[in-house]
């Protein structure tokens, strides 16, 4: 084997490993949609633990490695960092945003590509109803983007956090650290954006944020609130 053919066969390993998860998460899900009873809960499951943490922090430590060195989404901290949930928390927020609005969603995210090829699975299938016996709703995707929601608050729970009750509002105005800041959005990572209000902060607030993202764990949502129209 030539040194490059070594490499070549480096780079198909590396690829292997990082991408292991999207094949078990596919085949989980149609496992899944395939059985005889559809069961909403085993659904949430799948999608919580191959589709989301198996992606972002694999247990084992080559599938890891792997997604570091493609530069794939990972989170650093581990499983037990509690940073992942408020991320994985307001990208599930991005997600509802995003549908409620008929805006599209891509693959990726912390969250959200997980509950778009899950949701797609089970509406292509013809079982929607099964597993949602509530009805069709408006936006098809809520009823599962409000239970991994649900999950993110339950693991910050167990960890300590209290996690917001609501969503800060997109368009809602406060303060962060000294700054009058207004929120735009969520990022499918699960920051919040922010614009500062008064030009002359502007300075100070790219040096206090990560271009304008913030953890949602720094945000205390009492403190914002929608300016009257």
């Amino acid at each position: 084997m030539t040194f490059d053919e070594s490499e070549g066969r480096k780079e198909v390993i590396l690829k292997e490993r990082s991408h292991a998860w999207a094949e078990r998460y596919e085949q989980a899900l149609d496992e899944l949609i395939q059985a005889e009873k559809p069961d909403l809960n085993a659904l949430l499951n799948v999608v919580w633990n191959k589709g989301i943490l198996d992606r972002l922090v694999p247990l084992d430590k080559e599938k890891l490695e792997a997604r570091k060195m493609l530069e794939k989404e990972v989170w650093e901290g581990g499983r037990e960092d509690l940073e992942l949930y408020w991320h994985i928390l307001y990208s599930a927020g991005y997600a509802r945003e995003a549908t409620d609005r008929n805006q599209s969603l891509v693959g990726g995210g912390f969250a959200s590509g997980a509950i778009l090829q899950a949701v797609h699975k089970v509406l292509s299938s013809g079982k929607y109803l099964e597993f949602f016996p509530g009805g069709y709703p408006k936006n098809y995707y809520a009823p599962l983007i409000d239970l991994v929601a649900a999950r993110a608050k339950e693991e910050l729970k167990k960890r300590g956090a209290e996690p917001h009750k609501k969503f800060i509002p997109y368009g809602a105005q406060g303060n962060f650290k000294g700054i009058e800041v207004k929120v735009e959005r969520y990022s499918d990572d699960g920051c919040v954006v922010l614009r500062n209000i008064k030009g002359e902060d502007w300075q100070k607030f790219w040096q206090i944020t990560k271009e304008g993202c913030v953890s949602p764990s720094e945000l205390n949502p009492e403190e914002f609130v929608l300016p009257d129209k």
